[in-house]
């Protein structure tokens, strides 16, 4: 494939920086600083970044987004459920 046709492909694959704050409740910035730091695989587009959906879920179970106790109440509600469908 060409290098064209795989960007466009893993565009299709992402998430927008929006998205993500408005799915797990973290900030922007959170979001932005970890492309940054190179802790998710993002793609620079027109609108922002994109994110590959493998890459956010990778990082979201990591033991890195895991520790500490400051996590917002959308994210805990989404590791909830998670738990439990896990359980059945």
């Amino acid at each position: 494939l060409s290098i064209r046709r795989q960007r466009q492909m893993c565009i299709r694959d992402s998430l927008r920086t929006q998205q993500i704050r408005e799915l797990t409740g973290f900030s922007m910035t959170a979001i932005q600083r970890w492309v940054l730091e190179k802790r998710i695989t993002a793609i620079l587009g027109r609108k922002g970044w994109n994110i590959t959906r493998d890459s956010l879920v990778t990082f979201l179970s990591s033991s890195y987004c895991l520790r500490g106790n400051r996590k917002p109440k959308k994210f805990q509600a989404l590791l909830q459920k998670c738990t439990e469908q896990l359980k059945i």
